[in-house]
């Protein structure tokens, strides 16, 4: 399995896999942490929104792990079926976020 974690401890290996150094994904990483709390209430509190907030599945991943999967895909354009091997997902949950990010 690829693993954030794992692609941290080599920064190059980390950069061919991103394409960003690992400084910049931290740097990222601060700005998505403090935005995103207003996107998923945004995101979850939209009209058309036919379950109450926190109903359905929870995330499998990380707020990091979905952004190091994103930079991934963007990196290599893999097929989700592929994608979601490699991160241990079902390929339908590695296509749902990319739609949503």
């Amino acid at each position: 399995m690829l693993n954030l974690e794992k692609a941290k401890k080599s920064p190059n290996f980390f950069r061919r896999l991103t394409g960003i150094s690992l400084q910049e994904f931290d740097e990222l990483m601060a700005v998505l942490k403090k935005a995103y709390p207003d996107y998923e209430r945004r995101r979850l509190s939209r009209r058309e929104r036919e379950r109450e907030i926190g109903a359905g599945g929870k995330f499998k991943l990380s707020l990091q792990e979905r952004v190091f999967m994103t930079l991934f895909f963007l990196r290599h354009y893999l097929t989700f079926a592929l994608l979601g091997f490699l991160f241990e997902l079902h390929e339908s949950n590695a296509y749902i976020w990319r739609k949503v990010s």
